[in-house]
């Protein structure tokens, strides 16, 4: 549906004092037109009733409003859980590094669902905000996986040696510096006709890469550290938990991979729904 307001010299004019409305030419014969032109998804009569309609500013792969209001729901149901858990427990020290994790994730969903609110209003939103959140989401991705490492070193369960925690945060602090350098690349080159999401170009490939070694990094210090544990309890715990944690780091790569042979009409939609629902480490890249 094309919407436009147009504004015609004195040299072509209307003729309004008939029934109907007819284009009548000056004698001089030259004219200046301008347009202004919004492109909206749907017959714009078909949105006049509602005060927000989930389908009408976005285009055809990005209407998906509805699934980021019941994400944010439910990470803020998984927050109150945790929050209730964490006063019960009376060893807290590494709970509250997960616990930021989940929250800001929390938050960074809120304000995505307030940009996409606004833009399903007016078709402008918030982007500002909606960019903010990105950088949050890349913050506690960041922080769950210094989680994680921690746990992989021992720590606070096992406590068989004394690891360098200065090291640790100097390698989790680097690669937070590299994530949102490659956000900003992203989104100064990303090509919204031939790329639908970020993980499909240059920048995104090396992420996957860093995420990679990552992984390889969690498994060797989770393997190192079962060797030194004696206790059969813990063992078990550090076997279910690597199982769990390997599936969260090598999702992202294989969805991103497999995804590649899907149409790029369902392409953002399949990406979002399966990467949004199992981890922080999904960002939306903000094309509305």
């Amino acid at each position: 549906m094309l919407a436009c307001q147009r504004k015609i010299s004195q040299d072509v004019h209307t003729n309004s004092s008939q029934s109907k409305c007819t284009w009548t030419a000056s004698a001089n014969t030259k004219s200046v037109i301008s347009y202004s032109i919004w492109l909206v998804n749907g017959h714009p009569n078909s949105a006049t009733n509602k005060l927000i309609d989930l389908d009408y500013q976005f285009s055809v792969e990005q209407t998906n409003l509805f699934v980021y209001i019941i994400l944010n729901f439910s990470y803020l149901i998984l927050l109150f859980i945790q929050l209730y858990a964490l006063s019960k427990q009376k060893n807290r020290s590494l709970n509250y590094l997960f616990t930021i994790s989940l929250a800001l994730h929390c938050l960074a969903y809120f304000f995505i669902c307030c940009h996409k609110i606004v833009f399903a209003h007016n078709g402008k939103g918030f982007e500002t905000l909606n960019t903010v959140a990105d950088i949050i989401k890349i913050m506690s991705t960041a922080l769950f996986i210094l989680f994680v490492l921690m746990i992989a070193k021992g720590w606070p369960i096992s406590k068989l040696e004394m690891f360098s925690k200065t090291m640790l945060l100097t390698i989790w602090a680097a690669y937070t510096l590299i994530k949102i350098l490659l956000y900003i690349w992203v989104k100064d080159s990303l090509n919204y006709i031939e790329e639908v999401d970020e993980y499909h170009t240059w920048p995104g490939w090396i992420s996957l890469g860093f995420r990679m070694l990552l992984m390889f990094w969690f498994l060797h210090e989770l393997r190192h550290t079962m060797i030194l544990e004696q206790d059969p309890r813990k063992l078990k715990f550090y076997l279910h938990f690597g199982a769990g944690i390997l599936v969260w780091f090598i999702h992202l790569v294989l969805v991103a991979m497999v995804c590649i042979q899907i149409d790029l009409l369902w392409r953002y939609k399949i990406i979002t729904g399966l990467l949004t629902c199992q981890s922080p480490g999904w960002r939306d890249s903000g094309r509305d």
